[in-house]
């Protein structure tokens, strides 16, 4: 492609492809470095005429577009916000620019003004030393103990189970060292409230209500075992509850806190997909029971257990212990197999398509913020 006339038109070779524009249309913009005569002399080639950029040829299109459209920034669909970001500094987009691709985008900036912020300077100091552990060395070394203690107290939870260790002496010592530990975290808890910027908004956050239902009913659970009163099966609900503490560890771990965030936010869409599965799983059911009901043998006999055989069929997961015995039976679990395939494609698409959507606008925001 040759370029005609260098002060009509201007060719420019990034990374091997050829782009060739007017220069009246980067004259829109002289403060950028493109639109700037001198400071994208550097890049010049006099034999050839053209201007060689060793950068993203993929980004260079949605730049060139950016002058030609007189001001509009849209990043390309296979490049990430990070990348096109450095992209549009290297050319001096401006802020705006960058701002308003990221707010069409759908990146969100936090303002800084809507952050609480702790008036006393001492809760301030633990509110950050608790909460944010790359706000200091000592912050990390004490959120990398919390983590080690909170992985311990749920190993003990877990090995409690285990009629052989229940009753030993190193058991009953490390109950003992559990319940300190409870005391530990539940005292850190209200440390945390207390230093909070916003107590309200401290108190809705579902991590923290998680941490609620995590640490408090291991001390009625004590006072329950102890006494000898309330059922097995509240026993068994306070038990279970204490499993709830690992949700602390998604504090510490970015990519955690972002995939919970993201399940809450498609929790339509999950829903959506469960309602599909339930309502795929009563009508092969039904079918599957239908076409095994003269046949004694089979092992569904209801069509729950109809139903239990379709879900593990759609799924894939086929654990086995039901399966149908008449040739009939066969065929119904074959159509179940594929037509409940084909109408999952649909719903997992979206909602995997959806996820990874917002993981990456989630990542792009925390970035940012």
């Amino acid at each position: 492609m040759m370029c005609v006339q260098v002060n009509k038109r201007i060719c420019f070779n990034v990374s091997g492809y050829t782009f060739v524009t007017f220069l009246k249309t980067l004259n829109r913009f002289p403060d950028t470095l493109l639109g700037n005569k001198k400071r994208r002399a550097k890049y010049f080639h006099p034999v050839s005429n053209t201007y060689f950029i060793d950068r993203s040829a993929i980004a260079f299109e949605a730049i060139l577009f950016f002058y030609q459209s007189n001001g509009r920034l849209i990043r390309p669909p296979g490049l990430s916000i990070e990348i096109f970001e450095e992209e549009c500094v290297f050319y001096d987009l401006g802020n705006i620019a960058i701002e308003s691709m990221k707010a069409l985008d759908g990146f969100e900036m936090v303002p800084k003004e809507s952050i609480p912020i702790q008036t006393n300077h001492i809760l301030n100091k633990i509110w950050h030393f608790i909460e944010m552990p790359e706000s200091s060395t000592p912050a990390q070394i004490y959120a990398c103990i919390s983590m080690i203690l909170i992985l311990f107290v749920v190993t003990i939870d877990c090995v409690s189970t285990v009629d052989a260790y229940n009753n030993s002496t190193p058991f009953k010592f490390l109950s003992k060292v559990n319940f300190y530990l409870n005391i530990f975290f539940a005292t850190e808890f209200i440390i945390r409230l207390l230093s909070s910027p916003s107590k309200c908004k401290f108190m809705m956050s579902l991590g923290n209500a998680l941490e609620i239902f995590s640490i408090f009913p291991s001390f009625l659970l004590t006072i329950v075992e102890e006494k000898h009163i309330g059922g097995i099966v509240f026993v068994r609900v306070l038990r279970t509850l204490r499993i709830l503490r690992l949700m602390r560890l998604s504090k510490n771990f970015h990519s955690l806190s972002v995939v919970l965030s993201i399940l809450v936010d498609c929790s339509k869409d999950i829903i959506m997909l469960v309602f599909i599965m339930v309502v795929l799983s009563v009508f092969f059911g039904s079918i599957v029971y239908h076409a095994e009901l003269e046949n004694k043998d089979t092992p569904i006999s209801s069509i729950l257990e109809g139903m239990w055989f379709a879900l593990q069929t759609i799924v894939t997961l086929g654990y086995g212990d039901v399966v149908p015995v008449t040739f009939f039976g066969k065929i119904s679990s074959a159509f179940t197999a594929v037509i409940g395939a084909l109408l999952m494609i649909i719903p997992l698409l979206y909602l995997g398509g959806n996820y990874f959507s917002k993981y990456a606008k989630a990542c792009g925001n925390f970035a940012n913020a």
